[in-house]
């Protein structure tokens, strides 16, 4: 489980929008109570406030229990994570709009579901881009089913579904606790090997198995729902809670770290391994 490598990673919170501090109250005992076990809407519903009113420091750990609930092994798995279980950006946008996934894979995935462009997933073109080379980055998408089966109820695979479903309903509001993946593989080749402890992982891609290293991932998990009688476009309500997570000897990380970062609160080791040993 990738949740292992927790020392190699480091997290950076993110909100929607900004939310004014105020005082700890109720909320962390809510979010914090079987965390670990709470299904994802439950989850999001009881951590919204510790997300959005918290200190720093509880934002953090709130990302650090998002990281460690997504990253907890894989139903009938030997080794892949449960994000690695759900739906890709493949199974997504796909032109079989009448197919529809309705659980969670149930066997290791060993296949890089790199990212193509979704007018070919749609169907709408033949060139293969991304998919014809091996690239030396690679991201993946994934999202688990109350995303998945929000977009595709709603036909939102297509700009004409976006745009007939925003002209039915105003805006595009996914569900409390739908939750989307980015990760990033990077290609081990004798020019760019992995640096010495970077998870690594044999992916199949253009028919054959290739070493990679984990470089990073980005979550963006759905909180609470926006007031119905706001623009989600200019709101200064928060809703989605987003955090990414990088190889800490991830070239420039630590350039990042200390010019653009500004609010610093990390959980120290304790406090990580106290929560990734939940799960």
């Amino acid at each position: 489980m990738y949740m292992k490598n927790k020392a190699r990673l480091a997290a950076v919170v993110t909100l929607f929008s900004l939310s004014a501090y105020v005082t700890a109250g109720n909320y962390v005992s809510t979010c914090e109570n079987n965390w670990a076990s709470k299904k994802d809407v439950a989850f999001a519903t009881d951590c919204a406030d510790m997300a959005f009113k918290g200190t720093l420091k509880e934002r953090q750990k709130v990302a650090w229990m998002v990281f460690a609930r997504i990253n907890e092994q894989a139903p009938n798995s030997d080794f892949s994570p449960l994000w690695r279980s759900w739906p890709s950006e493949k199974d997504t946008f796909s032109k079989e709009k009448n197919t529809r996934i309705k659980n969670l894979r149930t066997e290791d995935n060993t296949s890089l579901n790199q990212v193509i462009s979704k007018s070919e997933l749609s169907g709408l073109t033949t060139t293969h881009g991304l998919t014809q080379s091996l690239d030396k980055s690679s991201e993946e998408v994934y999202r688990n089913l109350l995303s998945y089966d929000y977009i595709k109820k709603n036909n939102l695979i297509t700009n004409q579904g976006v745009l007939d479903h925003i002209n039915k309903n105003k805006r595009v509001d996914l569900p409390v606790g739908a939750i989307e993946i980015k990760a990033v593989w990077e290609l081990i080749t004798a020019d760019q090997p992995a640096p010495e402890n970077a998870l690594r992982r044999n992916l199949k891609n253009n028919g054959s198995f290739h070493p990679y290293w984990f470089r990073g991932m980005h979550i963006m998990v759905k909180m609470q729902k926006l007031p119905e009688n706001v623009d989600p476009f200019f709101t200064e309500a928060p809703s989605w809670f987003w955090t990414t997570f990088q190889f800490n000897e991830d070239d420039g990380v630590d350039y990042i770290r200390n010019e653009f970062i500004t609010q610093k609160h990390p959980l120290s080791e304790r406090e990580i391994n106290e929560v990734l040993k939940e799960v």
